[in-house]
């Protein structure tokens, strides 16, 4: 059971009115969503709102009126006339008579509200569901909701339907009235449940600016859950985890570009955004490289596995290691060997070992085990040198490889490569 209880302000002096005062109501449904394999593929799934399932579907008829006048019955509540303004749904007459206890029927006699009856055994008589007050600044606004919600919620495709929420609440983002926000608050909260998906990242940055001005502690909590839901949904969540911003507006600059990485089409832009956040966080911007490894655009791959090898990226060695286990290019070979070396995680001993002796791509192999920081690593190199010096060949390139490999210089040069390197992130993304 639920028993819920909204806030309304009704002007300046007006007290807090619930919209919500119902228990023990039982919200039934069950709700199913599959995930369509493949690239672009949508989400399939039975959304419906969180106003119809608790609000909507036990309303007969959806009213706007005005108070007309009350007789008090004998210990059988009152009976209060409106007249009818405006019929959001079903069917009525010019005016009502509603038979409820309910003070909130009284209060601010002059204002308009929005009331949600229910049919009666005693003929056009109501029984009472709930009432909402319009105050004059924000009557438009609440009827207009209640109005696109009741239209939501009589659609039959469920895609169809959670899209249309998700354009209310990022929509709704600015609107004054706080009582709308906080139907949103509900929505979003509803929609996350079971669709998070629904939201991409460029909806993110509206839930982001979301005003909280007039919402409560409990509106502002399924607020923050349903963005990080969205965040998580969208893989993005590593940057309010991981990324360290100056302000909250560049982390908002930071996921417009992302965003538009995401739905560009451009691949120049796309490894412009992906070499402009490596240089700006360094490892810590591993998980957007993940995605770029298996991009479509070759290009794009190769700046990818090089800023994954710049940035000692320990993330993306699984995507690495399956490159080089797939059929590639030499040069994505290459890269991926050189990566690897970099990153020097013991994982890759055993694929770079397969390479030692490989005409192109040995050598790459070779420096890339030195750069291991692994005992392993080291004995394959002392093995190889015991058989090159077998030879009894002083010019053999491999040998001379690895006796720089193994020696200071190596060590020297490795380590300026590494300080280099990593002063390159040390930029903002201002």
């Amino acid at each position: 059971s639920l028993s819920c209880f909204f806030v309304s302000t009704v002007g300046v002096a007006s007290s807090r009115s619930s919209l919500l005062m119902c228990s023990r109501i039982t919200i039934s449904g069950v709700f199913f969503f599959l995930l369509a394999m493949g690239v672009g593929a949508q989400v399939n799934i039975v959304h419906g709102t969180w106003f119809g399932e608790v609000l909507g579907r036990r309303s007969d008829s959806i009213v706007v009126g005005r108070f007309q006048s009350s007789t008090d019955l004998p210990n059988q509540g009152r009976l209060v006339r409106v007249s009818i303004v405006q019929v959001l749904k079903g069917r009525e007459a010019k005016s009502v008579l509603i038979h409820a206890d309910d003070e909130r029927l009284l209060a601010h006699p002059k204002l308009s509200k929005i009331y949600f009856l229910k049919r009666s055994a005693r003929g056009t008589m109501r029984r009472l569901v709930d009432v909402v007050d319009c105050p004059t600044t924000e009557a438009e606004s609440r009827v207009g909701l209640v109005r696109r919600l009741l239209a939501l919620d009589n659609l039959e495709h469920g895609q169809a339907q959670a899209q249309g929420v998700k354009s209310l609440v990022v929509g709704g983002q600015h609107v004054a009235s706080s009582w709308v926000r906080s139907i949103l608050c509900r929505e979003l909260e509803r929609i996350c449940d079971h669709a998070p998906a629904v939201f991409v990242t460029r909806d993110l940055l509206g839930l982001l600016k979301f005003r909280t001005a007039g919402l409560t502690a409990q509106e502002k909590l399924r607020l923050r859950k349903g963005i990080l839901k969205v965040e998580a949904a969208n893989a993005v969540g590593w940057t309010a985890s991981r990324l360290v911003f100056k302000n909250r507006d560049s982390r908002l600059l930071f996921l417009a570009e992302h965003a538009r990485f995401q739905q560009s089409k451009d691949a120049k832009r796309r490894r412009e955004f992906l070499t402009r956040t490596c240089e700006t966080f360094g490892v810590t911007a591993a998980p957007v490289l993940v995605s770029a490894l298996n991009d479509e655009d070759s290009a794009t791959v190769l700046i990818a596995i090089r800023l994954a090898g710049d940035i000692e990226a320990g993330a993306c060695v699984d995507v690495l290691l399956k490159k080089l286990a797939a059929k590639s290019s030499r040069s994505v070979w290459k890269e991926v060997v050189e990566a690897l070396g970099k990153i020097g995680h013991p994982r890759t001993v055993e694929a770079l070992q397969k390479l030692m002796l490989h005409s192109d791509l040995g050598a790459a192999a070779r420096t890339a085990l030195a750069r291991i920081n692994s005992g392993e690593a080291a004995l394959l190199l002392q093995d190889l040198v015991k058989k090159r010096q077998a030879t009894g060949d002083i010019n053999d390139p491999i040998w001379v490889q690895i006796r720089y490999l193994q020696s200071d210089a190596f060590r020297r040069d490795e380590h300026r490569r590494v300080r280099a390197a990593r002063k390159r992130w040390r930029r903002s993304f201002n």
